[in-house]
C-alpha cells in the first residue's frame, strides 16, 4: 500500500466587518456551545453544523473562525475505512464549502479569499510493527524549542510548540477510542499541524484559492521538508549527540568522578546510545575523548565494558528485537512522500 496523504483540517479567519449571519438559519442548522479554547482564557461561542460538515467560532470581538475537514466533505460514499480518507485536491471542496456556508445563513463576499489560520496535513500507512515498538525511536526524535507529549495511552506522540505540531498516532486505536468502527491494526498517521495563519502562509499559501492551486508535488515537498526540519533532523548527526551527552556526563562526574563512564552508559542504555551516535565506533570515539587523560589500561577496560553491555543487551528481547535507528528509518519511509 502506498502512503496516503492530504489535508485533514482547515480553519479560516474572517475579521469583524467582513461577514454577517442570518440568526434564523444559524439556529436552524447549528448547535450552540460556549467553550474556552486551550490556548486562550477567553470564552468563544462555537456553533456545530448539524450535519458535521463545518463549525463556526464567534469571539466576543465578533471575529469569525470557520472550521472544516475537507477530507470528510469529499469522502466517497461507503468508503471502506471510515474517517481515514484524505485528499490534496481542494477544487471540488470549494463549492461544497460555499454551499454549507450559505445554508447556515453565513454571508461572505468571496470564499476563494478566505485566509487559512490552521491547516493539518496528514500522511498514513501501515507500520511493520506494533505502534508500541516504536517508543524508543520516538524518544530519539524531535526538534529544537519543541515539547513532547503523549495522548490516549502510548498510542500517540506529539512534538511541537505554539506555532506547529507533529502528531504521530495509531489511527486504528484512535477510532476505537472514539467508539467508531475499528479498522486493520497498525494503521498509523502522521499529522503536521500549522497552528496559525503565518505558518500556513509561509509554508503553503495565504488563501483558499492559493491552496487549491497547489499541485500534489507541492504538498509532498512541504511534508518531507517539514519532517526533516522538525522531526528527523537529529538522525545520524553524531556531532549533536556529542554536544548533548557531554553535558550529561559532566553532571554524572560530579557525583561519580571515579566511575562516570560506567554510570553514563547504564543511564542511557547501550542500544539507545548506539542509535543516537549512529554506530559503536562513534560511541567508542566519544569515550576515548572523555578518557584521554587516563591510562591505556583504564581505557581498555571501559571499551571492554561496551562489548559486555552490548552482549547483555541482546539477552533483553525488548531492546534487542529491532535496532532503534532501523525503526526510525522505517518511520521515515512510511511518512515521507515520493516526489518523482
Amino acid at each position: 500500500m502506498n502512503t496516503q496523504f492530504g489535508i485533514d483540517k482547515l480553519n479560516f479567519y474572517v475579521p469583524t466587518g467582513e461577514w454577517d449571519i442570518t440568526p434564523k438559519n444559524l439556529k436552524k442548522h447549528f448547535t450552540k456551545q460556549t467553550i474556552t479554547l486551550a490556548d486562550s482564557d477567553k470564552e468563544t461561542t462555537r456553533y456545530f453544523n448539524n450535519t458535521g460538515t463545518i463549525n463556526l467560532d464567534i469571539t466576543k470581538d465578533n471575529d469569525l473562525i470557520i472550521g472544516t475537514n475537507p477530507s470528510h466533505l469529499l469522502e466517497p460514499e461507503n468508503y471502506l475505512r471510515p474517517k481515514t480518507f484524505l485528499t490534496d485536491d481542494l477544487k471540488p471542496y470549494i463549492d461544497i464549502l460555499d454551499q454549507e456556508i450559505i445554508k447556515g445563513g453565513l454571508n461572505i463576499d468571496n470564499v476563494l479569499n478566505l485566509k487559512p489560520c490552521r491547516l493539518d496535513f496528514a500522511t498514513q500507512n501501515f507500520t511493520t510493527h506494533n505502534f508500541g515498538n516504536y517508543q524508543s525511536a520516538f524518544d530519539m526524535l524531535g526538534g529544537k524549542r519543541q515539547t513532547k507529549d503523549i495522548q490516549f495511552g502510548m498510542s500517540s506522540r506529539i512534538f511541537g510548540n505554539a506555532s506547529h505540531q507533529i502528531m504521530i498516532y495509531n489511527k486504528s486505536e484512535h477510532l476505537i477510542h472514539q467508539g467508531l468502527k475499528p479498522i486493520e491494526p497498525n494503521f498509523s498517521r502522521c499529522e503536521i499541524r500549522l497552528m496559525n495563519g503565518k505558518e500556513v502562509r509561509n509554508k503553503l499559501a495565504s488563501t483558499l484559492e492559493g491552496l487549491a492551486n497547489l499541485q500534489p508535488v507541492n504538498f509532498k515537498k512541504f511534508n518531507n521538508q517539514f519532517l526533516d526540519n522538525k522531526l528527523f533532523h537529529r538522525v545520524n548527526q553524531t556531532s549533536i549527540a556529542f554536544e548533548e551527552n557531554i553535558n550529561l556526563i559532566n553532571e554524572i562526574k560530579k557525583k561519580h568522578p571515579r566511575d562516570s563512564v560506567s554510570f553514563f552508559l547504564m543511564s542511557k542504555g547501550i542500544n539507545y546510545l548506539i542509535a543516537e551516535f549512529g554506530g559503536v565506533t562513534q560511541v567508542q570515539e566519544f569515550l576515548k575523548e572523555q578518557l584521554k587523560d587516563k591510562s591505556s589500561k583504564t581505557l581498555k577496560r571501559k571499551l571492554k565494558l561496551i562489548d559486555e553491555l552490548i552482549l547483555f543487551s541482546y539477552i533483553n528481547e525488548q531492546t534487542s528485537k529491532d535496532n532503534i535507528l532501523t525503526m526510525v528509518k522505517e518511520l521515515q519511509e512510511i511518512f515521507y512522500l515520493k516526489t518523482a
